[in-house]
């Protein structure tokens, strides 16, 4: 196209604001999307981050062009049909770490011993997120460290879990935003 156009109306400059806000959320939580959002995208033409993007684009707010607010407490991150979690509210109360307790549901109809729970932290100021190790559904708790240069911001925190390759393959629990807190 040799004449292409950019006017840059207003209109056009939040939706610009908004989708940037977006994508990056969605880059810096990029490992806990492949992981929430990869089952509903896979054999599709749309990544996990998009899926994202398309997902919450309503959570994303902007009314004058450059600055957008997000509703973190309403965001998604991960998608699907597997028993939820039972997660506790996040404990901030250890240096440089976050840590929920969780309650061993195992038994639920649907769920298993070795279905996977996963916390997501996220720092907007930063603007990073730290994906926690997976633990079985069993454990009573599910932690992550955060690095120190984190201390005195404000971070929000999300559960969700994927399903025991070998009793619920291709199955991912819906996220919960479990909560916020500042990091000590």
């Amino acid at each position: 196209q040799p004449n292409v156009r950019n006017p840059k109306t207003n209109a056009q400059e939040i939706v610009r604001t908004r989708f940037g806000a977006a994508s990056s959320v969605a880059m810096n939580m990029a490992s806990a999307l492949a992981l929430g959002f990869g089952v509903i995208t896979k054999g599709t033409k749309v990544p996990p981050r998009s899926y994202f993007i398309k997902e919450n684009w309503n959570h994303i707010h902007a009314s004058s062009p450059g600055s957008a607010t997000i509703d973190y407490d309403e965001l998604t991150i991960a998608k699907g049909s597997l028993v939820a979690f039972q997660f506790g509210t996040p404990s901030f109360a250890t240096p440089l770490t976050v840590s929920v307790a969780m309650t061993d549901n195992s038994t639920a109809e649907g769920a298993s011993a070795n279905d996977l729970a996963y916390i997501e932290v996220y720092d907007p100021e930063s603007g990073e997120g730290i994906l926690s190790t997976g633990k079985e559904r069993t454990e009573s708790e599910i932690a992550v460290n955060v690095p120190d240069y984190w201390n005195g911001h404000r971070v929000h925190v999300y559960g969700f879990g994927v399903g025991d390759a070998a009793v619920n393959p291709d199955k991912v629990a819906t996220s919960r935003y479990l909560g916020s807190g500042t990091i000590e």
